[in-house]
């Protein structure tokens, strides 16, 4: 370990034209009995500090009030978002959070209307307000029905100033050659068009399991399928990886997730994403957890193996 320090500081003097961007979560103080918590984001090529602050539950009124506080150090404009407490009124439970910024003192007011019951089914809307032009934006969760014993569920977002619809429909789960079949559909109403995306049943295949996702623009008919094959054993490590394909033009972009090594008693793990068309790889590394100070540190580093360049 005291080897350590002169090592980052030849690295750091080698990689002066690699900027860094490093995130490090500082401890918890203790201060008047309350918790916070600090996330600072570094650039280090501008050493420039995006601070975010979140301060502790206030007991207030018995209510609880959480909000957070975006400072960016170098020019010092705040963006604070409140999570206002949950009222009882009428025997209903309203929840609200407005976001301030304070450069302009603009609020944006999203309200959770309570779960009513009607016909002993449940509707739950959620209206979205800017209070600087009042428009509104309404989704509205319809119940679910019980037809032919199959469950359908459908979301409706409707912009109460052009009062167009759009409607999301899951489809109930059918049992085909004893596989699971679920699909959801979206309708524009302005245009009828729909998007089909269907999730494949999971295939025993020399006992492993392969899961596939495939989306239909109906309108066009292309397919965009998404396989994720099983996680193989390989020197008692780990690999699983997913494969995206286009099959209109029939391109991989393969993603391999690398085991997690112990190496020093520190786990280092790392994900491989390999473009098959032109066999790029990028990958991305995340360092162990050091223990400095009795604080942790964790830090994200993406490096492109093509040009050896560190973001």
């Amino acid at each position: 370990m005291s080897e350590e320090p002169s090592n980052l500081a030849q690295n750091s003097s080698k990689q002066k034209s690699k900027p860094q961007l490093k995130q490090t979560t500082a401890p918890i103080p203790r201060y008047n009995r309350q918790q916070h918590q600090a996330t600072v984001i570094t650039d280090n090529s501008t050493n420039t500090q995006l601070q975010q602050t979140t301060a502790p539950s206030h007991s207030y009124n018995r209510q609880q009030h959480r909000y957070t506080v975006i400072t960016d150090n170098s020019t010092k404009p705040q963006l604070q978002q409140t999570t206002a407490p949950i009222h009882s009124y009428n025997r209903q439970q309203h929840q609200y959070t407005v976001i301030t910024d304070n450069s302009t003192n603009t609020q944006l007011q999203q309200t959770t209307a309570p779960s009513h019951s009607y016909n002993r089914q449940q509707h739950q809307a959620t209206v979205t307000t800017d209070n600087s032009t009042k428009p509104q934006l309404q989704q509205t969760t319809a119940p679910i029905h019980s037809y032919n014993r199959q469950q359908h569920q459908y979301t409706v977002t409707t912009d109460n100033s052009t009062k167009p619809q759009l409607q999301q429909t899951t489809a109930p789960s059918h049992s085909y050659n004893r596989q699971q079949h679920q699909y959801t559909v979206t309708t524009d109403n302005s245009t009828d068009t729909q998007l089909q995306q269907t999730t494949a049943a999971i295939h025993s295949y020399n006992r492993q399991q392969h899961q596939a996702t495939v989306t239909t623009d109906n309108s066009t008919d292309t397919q965009l399928q998404q396989t994720t094959a099983p996680s193989h054993s390989y020197n008692r490590q780990q690999h699983r990886y997913t494969v995206t394909t286009d099959n209109s033009t029939d391109t991989q972009l393969q993603q391999t997730t690398a085991p997690s090594h112990s190496y020093n008693r520190q786990q280092h793990q790392a994900t491989v994403t390999t473009d098959n068309s032109t066999n790029t790889q990028l990958q991305q590394t995340t360092a162990p957890i050091h223990s400095y100070n009795r604080q942790q540190h964790q830090a994200t580093v993406i490096t492109d193996n093509s040009t050896n360049t560190q973001l």
